[in-house]
């Protein structure tokens, strides 16, 4: 697989991924992107029309005279472009424009996977697209955040039993006691690199610190290694969300992702305390966390720590296997650093979904440091015992 460098990536245009549960402030991160002066020349690809955009549509139809996409010029040279199936051949459209673009979001429906998009935006390198994949950004509606997850397991657990959908009323009447499944929140989250924890404004302003690090905590439960951007009305400095090379074998950027794992893993633990014997920890209020999100019962982080080397092929394979076939659609991400037989250099390992790279990150090992391999994993009932094992059984 061919290397990849800056140089090359600085060649490319980037593409950033914007996704978000309904109503958590995506249309209005773009009405801001579309309209301020931020000296960037920005195309918008939306697979839903915003109806906040005022302004007169160019329409490309098919031969058939169907109108498949709509054209928005913005006076401050971006543009949005909205399509009803084939968002990649909306960013081929664009690379042939004469007027180019510095950057290219992407906005999911709200109800979207973000998985599956993601793969198709990543590009294999040899490939030489013009385009390169940047990263995900997942905006989460601060005020209603834990309303919605618990809403979203509990219409799922009556989906799965044939059961009527439920209201806000049947959260407070049933709280946590029911059957987990996934939900589309959740995973939005778990597939973000920079989460925008947006509508700050509409918190406790007397409580705000607490609030704050309360929603915090639970988002990092669910993805410990995501940025977290706090934010109102959707504003943030497009250098802070953009053009930050996710995927990039990036061994300082991967230093970073892991370090936040880190702090995740030390939080949990100096949370942990005793409780008396006749108290149970679903009573204890600052339990109640843990025990309904943090990675116990569906979406959860493994981080496996070995020293050793391991053989590049067999790791591919060992990757592979757990991508495609043994944890197939259970695996949202995966990042690592990670020590190969016979390399002086340490390789970085970048996934998602099913799609996954293993390249040199340029930094070589140095003589008084003990090799090793550190991988991180955020999917669906991920056992960890049972990853470690999997993954010692490779090493030399």
């Amino acid at each position: 697989m061919t290397e990849v460098t800056n140089s090359n990536i600085n060649k490319k245009v980037p593409v950033t991924l914007i996704t978000g549960f309904l109503g958590s402030g995506k249309t209005t991160f773009l009405n801001y992107i579309l309209n301020e002066n931020h000296g960037k020349k920005i195309a918008v690809i939306q697979n839903e029309y915003g109806q906040s955009i005022g302004i007169e549509t160019a329409m490309i139809v098919d031969s058939n005279g169907e109108k498949i996409q709509e054209w928005l010029e913005f006076p401050n040279g971006c543009i949005c472009c909205t399509v009803k199936d084939d968002f990649l051949q909306s960013i081929e459209d664009l690379l042939k424009r004469s007027d180019k673009f510095d950057y290219i979001l992407i906005e999911s429906t709200g109800m979207g996977d973000p998985g599956q998009i993601s793969a198709s935006l990543w590009v294999d390198e040899e490939l030489e697209s013009p385009i390169y994949f940047d990263s995900i950004i997942t905006l989460v509606d601060s005020k209603h955040i834990e309303k919605h997850i618990e809403k979203s397991k509990l219409n799922s657990n009556a989906n799965n039993n044939n059961n009527k959908k439920v209201d806000d009323e049947d959260i407070e009447i049933h709280g946590t006691d029911i059957k987990y499944y996934s939900t589309e929140v959740e995973r939005q989250i778990a597939f973000a690199d920079i989460i925008l924890l947006n509508k700050i404004d509409l918190l406790d302003q007397s409580n705000l610190n607490n609030e704050i690090k309360t929603i915090t905590e639970r988002i990092k439960s669910i993805n410990p290694i995501a940025k977290i951007i706090t934010t109102e009305r959707s504003v943030v400095p497009l250098d802070k969300v953009l053009d930050v090379k996710a995927y990039n074998p990036n061994i300082e950027l991967l230093k970073e992702y892991l370090d936040q794992f880190q702090k995740g893993q030390n939080s949990n633990n100096q949370h942990q305390h005793q409780h008396n014997n006749n108290e149970e920890s679903s009573s204890c209020k600052e339990c109640s966390l843990t025990n309904t999100s943090n990675h116990s019962k569906f979406i959860n982080t493994v981080c496996i720590t070995e020293d050793g080397d391991i053989d590049l092929t067999e790791f591919n394979r060992w990757i592979g296997n757990l991508l495609w076939e043994e944890k197939k659609d259970c695996i949202f991400r995966c990042k690592g650093l990670i020590s190969v037989k016979g390399q002086d250099e340490k390789y970085i390992l970048q996934g998602v979904y099913a799609t996954f790279e293993v390249l040199p990150s340029g930094l070589l090992w140095s003589k008084d440091e003990k090799r090793h391999n550190k991988i991180v994993l955020i999917g669906e009932s991920l056992n960890q015992n049972e990853l470690e094992q999997s993954f010692k059984n490779k090493l030399l």
